[in-house]
This record gives C-alpha cells, sequence and structure tokens, in this order.
C-alpha cells in the first residue's frame, strides 16, 4: 500500500490529486451515446481538512465532467453556522505521490466511488481547489509533523 510523505515548508497543508467521472459513469454515458471525450480526470490540488466531513471540490470541476449526483446531505460550510442541504457528486479521486518521488515510486491511491460535495464557494482562490475530507481520511494514517512542516499518507 503507498505511503506517501509530502512538504509544506512555509505553506498549507496541500496535496495533488486528480479528480474526475468514474468507471461506472462513463459506460452510463456512453450507454446512453452521451460522447465521453478528453480527459476523465483533472488535477486538482487540495487542503487536509480534518474538520471537514466529506471530500469537497470546486464547483468547476463538477460541472466540467457532468458527475452523477447523489443525494444530498446535510453538511456545515464551516464551524459557526447551520447545517445546509448541499449537493453531492459521485466522482473518482487519485491521491498522487509528492512532487519530489522518484521514479518508480509512481504509486497512487485511488477511491473509485466516493461522493464529492459542492463547495458552494470559490475555494480555488487560496491556492487549492479542492478540501480532502474525513471520508477520505478514514482510509489511512495521517500523521502531521509541525515541527519539521511534512505529513504523511500512510495507506
Amino acid at each position: 500500500m503507498p505511503k506517501f510523505t509530502y512538504s509544506f515548508k512555509g505553506g498549507l497543508p496541500v496535496l495533488p490529486i486528480r479528480v474526475g467521472i468514474t468507471d461506472a459513469r462513463r459506460q452510463e454515458l456512453e450507454s446512453k451515446r452521451i460522447p465521453v471525450t478528453g480527459p476523465l480526470d483533472v488535477p486538482a490540488t487540495a487542503l487536509l481538512d480534518t474538520g471537514a466531513s466529506i471530500t469537497t471540490v470546486d464547483e468547476y470541476i463538477i460541472h466540467k465532467f457532468n458527475l452523477k449526483k447523489a443525494q444530498p446531505m446535510r453538511l456545515r460550510p464551516n464551524a459557526s453556522s447551520e447545517p445546509r442541504a448541499t449537493n453531492c457528486y459521485v466522482a473518482r479521486i487519485t491521491i498522487l505521490p509528492p512532487a519530489s518521488a522518484q521514479q518508480g515510486q509512481w504509486e497512487k491511491q485511488t477511491f473509485e466511488t466516493i461522493c464529492i460535495a459542492e463547495g458552494g464557494i470559490k475555494i480555488d482562490t487560496h491556492g487549492f481547489n479542492a478540501l480532502i475530507g474525513m471520508d477520505v481520511l478514514k482510509h489511512c494514517v495521517l500523521t502531521y509533523d509541525g515541527p519539521n512542516e511534512v505529513f504523511t499518507l500512510d495507506f
């Protein structure tokens, strides 16, 4: 299983991911004779957010792929607000190794079917366009080393 260590020197704990449609969604679109062209996923930069229950991506990613809508969830946009109905979508999330990984260490961790929430805000103005929530983090051991400005995801 992959184990990735990322550096966040002077910055935020972010990591490279790819977000896109699942194989099941691609097959569903093709069966309806809706052409699926171009890449099936896009790169994104995700902030680790242990306070988020669900992974969230910027709305443009959801709309780019015509992701399948799942059951809405009642989510709290932030700790000081009331829960509200939030659109959720089925997607594939792939955790990529850090940029410093040596060639041949290109193992990755993919979650084929995961519900992601529509951000409702333009999070990409903060230097990232996704939040990795506890729905993904519950599948790994997260080690956060503040003094050395690194974190490790061990799947």
